[in-house]
């Protein structure tokens, strides 16, 4: 939801040797000076892959970029080619943080690359039983309000689920589950520690909290 211009947020692969951010949509790579491709001074490379690009995230060995655009979780190679979606098109939301992780956990993002550079972990998000809200701007009283759901105090959360995806492939595996139907509401909390990704999960009354270890492997 962000509406300023600029380089708002930027990631670096393990090795610091390249940069990639969103700017105007568009994703856009820096190779560091000092890296083994780098060049002083340094030349911003801007991608050619779908859009508008969201939250692009470099894999741990530099060679690999995944980002969210148009619904679903897309990843090329690090020069922008060979863009494919890695997701689904199923009228969820994959790669985003819902709102309530976004909004009350600090949880700003929904892929995390294994440390291997061969699997993702993504976090699929079903609206379709939250209340929705209409967004008007009193700025622009012509234009209509803009429909968005929101899950307010009280109602229907989102249901959340993480997926371990391989790039090339569309045929994930559910790992983990939180919403109404679930035992947890909310995914406070992912990291990647070693060969396993540690997931918080916390009940709707954040009274319970469970840490579970998810291997690459899906075990």
């Amino acid at each position: 939801r962000e509406v300023g211009g600029g380089v708002t947020d930027f990631d670096v692969d393990a090795a610091g040797s390249v940069v990639v951010f969103v700017h105007s949509g568009r994703m856009c790579t820096v190779s560091v000076p000092g890296a083994a491709d780098g060049v002083d001074p340094p030349v911003v490379h801007i991608l050619d892959v779908p859009g508008p690009v969201v939250d692009p995230r470099v894999s741990p060995d530099g060679s690999q970029i995944a980002w969210h655009a148009a619904g679903r979780l897309w990843v090329c190679r690090i020069d922008g080619s060979d863009p494919v979606a890695v997701t689904l098109q199923d009228g969820a939301t994959w790669g985003l943080a819902d709102f309530i992780a976004a909004e009350e956990f600090d949880r700003l993002r929904g892929h995390w690359w294994a440390p291997d550079s061969q699997t993702l972990l993504v976090a699929r998000v079903d609206e379709a039983g939250v209340p929705t809200r209409w967004l008007s701007d009193p700025g622009a009283p012509g234009v209509a309000p803009i429909a968005h759901p929101y899950p307010a105090a009280g109602n229907q959360n989102a249901s959340v689920s993480l997926w371990l995806i391989q790039p090339g492939s569309v045929a994930g595996v559910r790992v983990a589950a939180v919403g109404p139907l679930e035992a947890h509401e909310y995914i406070a909390a992912v990291r990647w520690a070693g060969g396993d990704a540690l997931v918080q999960l916390l009940s709707r009354d954040q009274r319970e909290c469970t840490v579970i270890a998810i291997s690459s492997a899906g075990r």
